[in-house]
């Protein structure tokens, strides 16, 4: 059986842009961004990111910084009855469940209405609820002319510890960017072998190897390289990076993430901007 999630992205109104691109790196089939409402926007568009939208593919709430919780849906019905009814169908039994009321922009419930909502759904559900402790976080909630019920599932963004590793520059990205550019870099596939060959003090190569890849790191400066030693020995990652100029670098890999040389002191032609890329 083929799961459906109902994805529900968040986003700063700064970061819009960057979190569409993520989407679309992560969510490429024509047809889920054709259902969401996506299409291509004139340059000076409002960018527009959908409250929810549902996907076949399974990306988990902390691979993104902008995906931090999803459904997984266990039934469509045209109303909060039709699925009380499927719950007494199917002989539902669930110990240690709790409804979350989810306020999300646009689907959110008035909590009167939520709150008997959910006491008719869980009358319908074999089980003995758990309000501290629960095994089971349901959610229900109005969706393009449905309603949906499932099960809740949200990140703990662990990854965010990533920004206290021992070593940092004040011009590193933050994990939430790295994080970003990396699932921008191999798009769905966590199979794809990985490489930054300016790794710095590997902020990067370290949300990379979080999410799974086969990454490799490699920078030009001895120092910034044993600080990026440290730091992945620090939270427990293989050492992965090793002191390497960009145009001697040998090997093949899927995908690269390259961030620019820049800052106030740093003079940088844009002929030495395309070799580096190339």
């Amino acid at each position: 059986m083929q799961h459906l999630w109902l994805y529900l992205p968040t986003s700063h109104i700064s970061e819009r842009e960057f979190c569409r691109m993520e989407l679309r790196a992560l969510f490429p089939e024509e047809w889920e961004w054709e259902s969401a409402g996506f299409g291509r926007l004139a340059e000076n568009d409002t960018v527009e990111i959908p409250a929810a939208f549902l996907s076949k593919r399974d990306i988990p709430p902390d691979r993104s910084p902008y995906l931090r919780q999803r459904i997984l849906v266990w039934k469509r019905a045209g109303s909060p009855q039709a699925l009380a009814a499927w719950l007494l169908e199917q002989k539902t039994n669930l110990d240690g469940f709790k409804f979350v009321h989810l306020r999300h922009p646009g689907m959110d419930l008035e909590y009167q209405e939520w709150i008997l909502t959910a006491r008719h759904l869980g009358e319908a559900i074999q089980g003995t609820p758990d309000m501290k402790n629960p095994r089971w976080e349901l959610v229900f909630l109005p969706f393009q002319n449905e309603w949906i019920l499932g099960q809740y599932q949200r990140t703990r963004i662990q990854w965010k510890s990533h920004n206290h590793k021992p070593s940092n520059n004040s011009h590193s990205v933050k994990t939430a960017m790295a994080r970003s550019l990396v699932n921008l870099a191999v798009g769905p596939d966590l199979e794809k072998s990985f490489v930054d060959p300016c790794c710095g003090v590997g902020t990067v190569v370290i949300d990379a190897l979080d999410l799974g890849l086969n990454v490799h790191g490699f920078d030009i400066n001895r120092m910034v390289v044993y600080q990026a030693m440290d730091n992945l020995k620090a939270m427990g990652w293989p050492q992965v990076v090793a002191i390497g100029d960009i145009h001697c670098l040998e090997g093949q890999w899927d995908a690269a993430v390259l961030d620019l040389p820049y800052g106030l002191f740093t003079r940088v032609e844009p002929s030495q901007i395309e070799a580096l890329i190339r």
